[in-house]
């Protein structure tokens, strides 16, 4: 007679097996909490799917607990039976949830790769080469904003016209027909913008 019968071995294959599912599901739900911290523009169904991906895998991990925990009792009794009910439904709700958390989280993080702004990384932005023989003739200063998230979950940023002697602030807007215009904005301490009439 062996020392490991077929069965105890398959029963701690089985163990082996459930450990693993644990350990990826939980280190993609912590992977995946990690996104919230960094500040990815993220749309409607991004969040949708993450938050899914995230009830599935929680799922997953506690159904892969409850198994878990069924198999040293198993192995404390040699019930080395594999079709075990307290066992076997919650090892097939880990491997399920598993199976359909991860393609869902997956599909969350495409959605937010193809939605992130390649030049994210990029702080600051190139000023224009001006060559030496031409002087600028007023003193007018052309900024961009931060990134920002647009109303469909794209980032964006505004682009901004200064007067750097005066103070006056002009902000770049695109016409429905493409023509580019900068409207006037009232600062504190400065006098109104004049509206075109």
């Amino acid at each position: 007679m062996s020392a490991n019968p077929p069965d105890k071995a398959g029963l701690e294959k089985t163990a082996d097996f459930v450990n693993y599912l644990l350990v990826l599901g939980t280190g993609a739900l912590v992977f995946s909490a990690e996104l919230i911290k960094k500040d990815y523009p993220m749309s409607p169904a991004a969040r949708v799917l993450v938050l899914v991906s995230w009830l599935l895998l929680a799922i997953s991990i506690l159904g892969g607990i409850v198994a878990y925990m069924r198999i040293p009792v198993m192995l404390s009794e040699k019930n080395y039976d594999l079709e075990d009910k307290y066992m076997i439904w919650p090892g097939r709700v880990q491997q399920r949830a598993f199976l359909f958390g991860i393609p869902v989280l997956g599909f969350a993080l495409a959605i937010l790769l193809w939605n992130r702004d390649l030049g994210m990384g990029a702080e600051t932005t190139k000023p224009a080469k001006i060559s030496c023989d031409q002087t600028p003739a007023s003193h007018f200063v052309i900024t961009n904003s931060g990134s920002v998230t647009g109303m469909r979950g794209r980032p964006h940023s505004h682009t901004f016209l200064l007067n750097d002697t005066t103070g006056e602030v002009w902000q770049m807007r695109c016409s429905r027909a493409g023509a580019v215009e900068f409207h006037r904005l009232a600062v504190d301490g400065l006098t109104p913008p004049v509206t075109a009439k």
